[in-house]
């Protein structure tokens, strides 16, 4: 399906719902500029341009990767930071 750009800002829930059954092309000027899918279709299409793909770190969280899953993560609260000015003598 092709929307125009004024015809995407319009129907922003329509745009969306037919998103959910195949990609919306956004046109402007009459050339397409944007491509608006779903996130499965995305994550498929991930895979035919990288096969290879690697998992990122968010990736590891999204999925409940259990190899992430028991790291304890020590963040110390931003009080406790010293922060020092480099214009200071």
């Amino acid at each position: 399906m092709y929307m125009t750009s004024r015809e995407f800002h319009q129907n922003l829930a329509k745009a969306e719902q037919e998103s959910l059954h195949h990609p919306v092309v956004i046109t402007d000027k009459g050339k397409p500029k944007h491509v608006l899918m779903n996130f499965v279709e995305f994550q498929q299409l991930l895979k035919l341009v990288h096969p290879k793909h690697e998992k990122t770190l968010f990736d590891c969280f999204a999925e409940g990767d259990p190899k992430v899953a028991d790291i304890d993560l020590e963040i110390p609260p931003r009080s406790h930071l010293k922060v020092i000015n480099p214009f200071e003598n």
